[in-house]
């Protein structure tokens, strides 16, 4: 009866032990201090407009950082760029070439899936700029842009993670053109793939 109990014990121990350790496991999976990320874009036009029927190449770099600034609420920044060469030059003023650059503030919220699969749904607004080159000659079209980014991540540790986000994006741009074409530069829609990593801190 008494090598009973001890083993009864040492069970109960054990097994509260385990539980207050998973417990602490679990908690800190679930929190987030913060974030870096780096990655690469690929960007593809939806509709009728300049990045669907007259932008070539379309991929780009990305970077963020982000913090939680009340619970589970993300806010940061995050700075795109992605690199287009033009097919027909008649129908944009005969330059060659136009990056974008997009850099916005980011609202979000950070959720556990499970163990190893995180959610970071954000919402950004900014500014931006098409970076336009013809021969030696540069000159920017600038406008606000806005992007929804449902950000999956793929826990491999505690501090790293690798992630893909589908953005849908839209820029009104403030290009100057003939009204029949206007619509043309200034309403642009695109879904923005990236992939890339996570630094979680």
């Amino acid at each position: 009866m008494k090598k009973f109990s001890r083993t009864l014990i040492l069970l109960l121990v054990f097994t509260t032990t385990y539980c207050f350790s998973q417990t602490g496991k679990e908690e800190k999976n679930n929190t987030l201090l913060g974030y870096v990320n780096f990655g690469i874009n690929h960007n593809v036009g939806i509709g009728d407009n300049i990045i669907s029927k007259n932008f070539d190449g379309r991929t780009g770099f990305n970077v963020g950082f982000g913090m939680n600034v009340y619970k589970k609420i993300i806010a940061g920044i995050d700075y795109s760029l992605f690199y287009n060469t033009i097919k027909d030059k008649s129908l944009v003023g005969q330059y060659s070439r136009s990056n974008v650059s997009f850099f916005q503030f980011q609202v979000g919220y950070y959720l556990s899936l499970s163990n190893n699969l995180k959610l970071i749904p954000r919402f950004g607004i900014g500014p931006i700029e098409y970076n336009n080159q013809k021969a030696n000659i540069k000159f920017n079209d600038t406008g606000t842009g806005i992007a929804i980014l449902p950000e999956i991540n793929y826990i491999i540790s505690d501090n790293f993670a690798i992630y893909l986000a589908p953005t849908y994006r839209r820029d009104f741009m403030q290009t100057e053109a003939p009204e029949e074409v206007r619509d043309f530069f200034r309403k642009v829609n695109y879904f923005q793939f990236r992939f890339g990593i996570n630094l979680f801190f």
